[in-house]
């Protein structure tokens, strides 16, 4: 019990880290995230949960695109567990500082650079 009040229930059903994935339709994209290369088309990182990133799609011959994940509140089911084990007085900080009560909108993104339309043949 003493490592529950230590916790707040995101910071134990979810953990403070999550995966988030991104892909781009253009393929050669080079695709950038918080500043720092990750790969082409396709990229997931672990991130600790709360933070905002900021995604960059590259191609010669194209214009960059740039996304900017977002997050929000986790009410749901750990704010009712949290209630329940302290009445939220320890867990609920807890879980905000920790940013466990934090999830990102969606974990994929689509990032596409903005490229030029191919003249019809």
């Amino acid at each position: 019990m003493g490592s529950l009040l230590a916790s707040g229930c995101s910071t134990i059903t979810n953990g403070s880290n999550e995966q988030i994935s991104f892909s781009s339709r253009e393929e050669g994209t080079k695709l950038f995230i918080d500043g720092k290369y990750y790969g082409k088309d396709h990229a997931s990182i672990t991130v600790p949960r709360g933070d905002a990133h900021t995604v960059v799609a590259q191609k010669a011959g194209c214009e960059q695109t740039t996304v900017t994940t977002d997050y929000s509140f986790q009410w749901g089911k750990s704010l009712f567990l949290n209630v329940l084990i302290d009445f939220g007085i320890i867990s609920i900080p807890t879980d905000l500082l920790t940013g466990s009560a934090w999830e990102t909108d969606s974990s994929h993104y689509e990032v596409t650079p903005n490229c030029p339309e191919a003249p019809a043949s």
